[in-house]
């Protein structure tokens, strides 16, 4: 249902897992997600991607939240 919300060209999820770690989830319907989770050890395909870092951040989230709007902004 995440990614059929009209007017957003990525949907991201994070977690919180008792570990401490975060887990974030990208989707779009058009854009490359799977680059961000790449540069952060993540994987999955083009278009639907994840990651799990060490530790839950923040400031990590607004890092990536940075990421996503510089990808709409280049529209690739």
């Amino acid at each position: 249902l995440i990614g059929n919300i009209k007017g957003y060209k990525i949907w991201v999820g994070f977690v919180e897992r008792e570990d401490g770690w975060l887990s974030a989830e990208f989707r779009s319907n058009e854009l490359d997600v799977q680059s961000i989770a790449v540069k952060y050890g993540g994987g999955g395909h083009v278009h639907a991607a994840g990651m799990t870092v060490a530790k839950f951040d923040k400031e990590f989230i607004k890092q990536i939240l940075k990421e996503c709007d510089e990808l709409i902004a280049k529209g690739n």
